[in-house]
C-alpha cells in the first residue's frame, strides 16, 4: 500500500480474469434475481489465485455484475461499536449479535447506512437506508441514523438498543460479485483488504494472496458451498472482516478464538497449487 495513513491507492493487483470469463449481469438483474438481503452467510478463505483457478470451471453457471463495464468495485465500510462489544459478541459466538456501518461504493459514490443482525437459524438479516455522509463518527439519540438502528434492532430482537456508538474501524477492500444463473444465489470475493484505525489513521492489511469468499443462499448450501467443500476448503465461522481487522490490528484484548482463522490465513498464504491441479476438474 503506498501513500499516507490514511490514503489508499488502486490496488496493483487484478481480477482481469474474471470479466474475460463470465458473462455479464446488470445491477437491476442482480436486485431482481438476487437481492438476498434476508439469506444464509457461509464465509470461506481461499488462496486467491487458487480461486481463480475456478473461474473457468464454473463460467457456465454464474454471471459476473458489471456496471459501465467496469466489474471490480472499490469499498470502504466505517464500522461503528459501543466499546467494541460488537466485536466481543461475536467473539463468543453470540446467536443475537449486530454490526453497524457505513458502506461507500467507491466508484460510484453512493451511501448506505447498514445494520446485519443474526436471525433464526444463522440467518442473516440486513437492513439499509441511503446515507448523505461518510464523515460520521458519533451516533446517539440526535441522529437518525440512530432511531434507525434502534428501531431495525428493537423490531427484530424485541430488546432494548441502548448503545454508545463511535466509529472503530474503517475497512478497504475489492470486490467482484457472481449471482447464480439458477437464481437465488450470490457469491462475492473480497481482496486487497486494508483496515484503518479511525482515531489515529493507522493501517494495516491481509496478504495480498487472500481473498474472502462469502456464499449468501436461502439455505445455506449453494453451487459454490458444494465446490469450494470439495476442493478442501470449509466454511469459517469466525471471519468477519470487522472482527479480522481488529484482531490482527491488536486493538482488543481477548482474540483467542480468531486464533485458528488467523493461523488459516498464514497457511493459505503458502498455497501455490490450482484446485484443478489437484481434484483433476
Amino acid at each position: 500500500m503506498d501513500g499516507k495513513p490514511g490514503q489508499f491507492s488502486e490496488p496493483e493487483r487484478g481480477d482481469a480474469d474474471a470479466s474475460s470469463v463470465f458473462a455479464p449481469i446488470s445491477l437491476a438483474e442482480t436486485l431482481s434475481e438476487a437481492a438476498m438481503l434476508t439469506r444464509v452467510d457461509n464465509k470461506y478463505l481461499v488462496n486467491r489465485c487458487q480461486f481463480h483457478s475456478l473461474f473457468n470451471v464454473i463460467c457456465d453457471q454464474y454471471r459476473l455484475l458489471t456496471i459501465n463495464e467496469q466489474s471490480r468495485f472499490a469499498y470502504r465500510s466505517k464500522y461503528f461499536d459501543d466499546s467494541y462489544r460488537a466485536y466481543y459478541e461475536h467473539h463468543q459466538g453470540r446467536r443475537r449479535r449486530f454490526k453497524l456501518r457505513i458502506r461507500e461504493y467507491v466508484d460510484s459514490g453512493d451511501l448506505y447506512f447498514e445494520l446485519k443482525l443474526k436471525g433464526l437459524r444463522g440467518q442473516t438479516v440486513k437492513f439499509r437506508e441511503s446515507c448523505d455522509s461518510f464523515y460520521v463518527d458519533q451516533l446517539d439519540d440526535s441522529s437518525p441514523y440512530y432511531k434507525l438502528a434502534r428501531d431495525w434492532y428493537e423490531n427484530t430482537y424485541q430488546r432494548r438498543f441502548a448503545e454508545t456508538l463511535s466509529a472503530s474501524l474503517i475497512v478497504h477492500y475489492v470486490r467482484i460479485s457472481l449471482v447464480s444463473v439458477a437464481g437465488s444465489e450470490r457469491v462475492t470475493i473480497d481482496t486487497d483488504i486494508v483496515y484503518e484505525d479511525t482515531h489515529s489513521g493507522e493501517s494495516w492489511d491481509l496478504s495480498e494472496n487472500i481473498a474472502v469468499v462469502e456464499t449468501k443462499t436461502e439455505k445455506g448450501a449453494g453451487v459454490m458451498d458444494h465446490l469450494l467443500k470439495k476442493n478442501g476448503s470449509r466454511q469459517v465461522s469466525k471471519c468477519s472482516k470487522y472482527c479480522l481487522g481488529l484482531a490482527l490490528g491488536n486493538r482488543v484484548a481477548r482474540v483467542n478464538r480468531f486464533l485458528p482463522v488467523i493461523r488459516k490465513i498464514r497457511d493459505i498464504d503458502r498455497i501455490s497449487a490450482p484446485f484443478e491441479s489437484r481434484t483433476g476438474w
